[in-house]
């Protein structure tokens, strides 16, 4: 594997008038010319080929709308991040993906249309229009 050393990092944000982190890691060089500063200790090897053509990662990418379902509670390890949404009926996270960034990453993401997601825990049906970043506590049995 070709790796990669990847950063946390802030910028001024014109808006906020103060230094806010930016969504993604990036590389050194990439940080420089956003005018960023790196926090050095969150450095990250990754795969060359999962940062984009201008030094970002993960690389933004279409998520398959089949890759979005709910996991089985059994394949929810604690102490791990996750990208979800919470059940309207239960409140019990319900975890879609594994967040490749373990919390470093981007809160949430947002879905190019609504989606229709079924609870692994009581089966009600909850509707999202972004996945939200959560940490598993526990398994919910």
């Amino acid at each position: 594997m070709n790796e990669v050393s990847v950063y946390r990092f802030q910028v001024w944000d014109r808006e906020v008038r103060d230094n806010v982190w930016a969504p993604r890691m990036a590389t050194q060089e990439a940080i420089k010319r956003e005018h960023g500063v790196a926090d050095l200790l969150t450095e990250t090897r990754v795969d060359k080929a999962d940062v984009d053509g201008d030094g970002f990662y993960p690389e933004e990418k279409t998520i398959p709308e089949s890759a979005l379902t709910a996991m089985q509670p059994d394949r929810v390890e604690p102490a791990r991040w996750y990208f979800g949404v919470r059940c309207n009926a239960c409140d019990r996270p319900i975890a879609m993906l594994e967040d490749p960034l373990q919390g470093m990453g981007e809160e949430a993401w947002k879905l190019q249309k609504l989606m229709r997601v079924e609870c692994a825990y009581c089966k009600a049906v909850s509707y999202a229009q972004e996945l939200r970043r959560f940490r598993s506590a526990r398994r919910y049995v």
